[in-house]
């Protein structure tokens, strides 16, 4: 059974492209954005202040029951968002055991990152810079967020000077070992907020 490959880090850092390429290389190939249940929000509160909390919760939860809607109907799933670890207990509470997941976390450099924020500037294409919100500004506050992942940094892919096709060849090389399988055992059975 493929899992469903949730494809995490920080704004421009390459997601989408990984996501994309994986979903069109597969006959039944889904890429779900987690960034489009944002634009669902019609008062938005910027997703990256402590008071969106609730908010995001409950966008992170629809978008993983509408992952799962597409893996039980038989389709390779590969979710691309700002996915950082804190959410993973909120993937077990929707998923369990029953559901296997890959987690890969992209960590692409500062530079990188902030090299393609500028290209999307001025783009009607993010929800995460509410009330105009520069994507320099976001990046750098998120950045550090996907620096040090503690017991999850052996689900990083990291693509500093790689191009797509090497990020794909390597994530299939780390695929193919099973590198990002999620396992969920530690978490079963704790409580989540």
């Amino acid at each position: 059974m493929v899992p469903i490959t949730i494809i995490a880090g920080c704004p421009c850092a390459g997601k989408t492209a990984l996501s994309s390429a994986l979903a069109e290389s597969s006959e039944r190939g889904i890429h779900l954005s987690l960034d489009s249940f944002f634009s669902f929000v019609t008062h938005i509160i910027d997703p990256t202040k402590p008071e969106s909390d609730e908010q995001n919760k409950t966008i992170m939860r629809s978008g993983l029951r509408a992952a799962r809607a597409f893996f039980v109907s038989g389709y390779d799933v590969f979710v691309d968002g700002v996915f950082g670890p804190r959410w993973v207990p909120t993937l077990i509470e929707e998923y369990g055991a029953e559901v296997p997941v890959e987690y890969v976390v992209i960590r692409a450099s500062l530079v990188d990152e902030l090299e393609r924020a500028s290209k999307r500037e001025g783009k009607e294409l993010s929800t995460l810079r509410p009330a105009g919100r520069p994507f320099r500004e976001v990046v750098e506050a998120m950045h550090p967020k996907f620096a040090d992942l503690g017991e999850f940094e052996e689900h990083v892919l990291e693509t500093e000077g790689l191009s797509i096709k090497e990020v794909f060849a390597e994530y299939s090389r780390r695929h193919d070992l099973h590198e990002f399988d999620l396992d969920v055992t530690p978490f079963l059975g704790k409580e989540t907020s």
